[in-house]
């Protein structure tokens, strides 16, 4: 795997100097994306009884998401999970103790490590919002 590397201009201002280490930033957790994304396909039903009591983040075709536990899969892939907190489009909009899931209904499940659910999602955020609010609001 080839490192990535952004190809900004020249540091001049300290403004410029943060934006370069941000696009360097961002540009490393793309890195990260594309080795996981580009691993062994994987057996799924094998796959999901590894994810079985793990925290889990699950987004249906609906655009819903829910952070939760996988507590079963069946042999069509239905899904049980438990204290899910479910998210549209980025926003928390409530909790609930029990979500069964058709397989039909959902786009993909991930593992969530318990250290990655808020600190590395916040620290993107943080990212997100730092490379915003300097490259295109204060761009005067």
């Amino acid at each position: 795997i080839k490192k990535v590397k952004a190809n900004v201009p020249a540091v001049t201002t300290p403004v410029m100097r943060d934006t370069q280490q941000a696009v360097q930033i961002v540009a490393s957790s793309l890195q990260h994306l594309i080795v996981v994304t580009m691993s062994l396909p994987l057996n799924p039903k094998t796959f999901l009884k590894g994810l079985t009591g793990k925290p889990v983040m699950t987004k249906l075709k609906s655009r819903m998401e829910y952070k939760d536990h996988l507590v079963s899969a069946d042999g069509y892939m239905n899904m049980q999970l438990a204290n899910a907190e479910k998210y549209i489009d980025g926003a928390s909009s409530g909790h609930f103790s029990q979500v069964i899931t058709g397989c039909n209904n959902v786009l993909y499940i991930r593992g969530v490590e318990e250290e990655e659910e808020d600190g590395e999602m916040r620290e993107l955020q943080l990212l997100w919002g730092f490379f915003f609010k300097y490259i295109f609001l204060d761009d005067k």
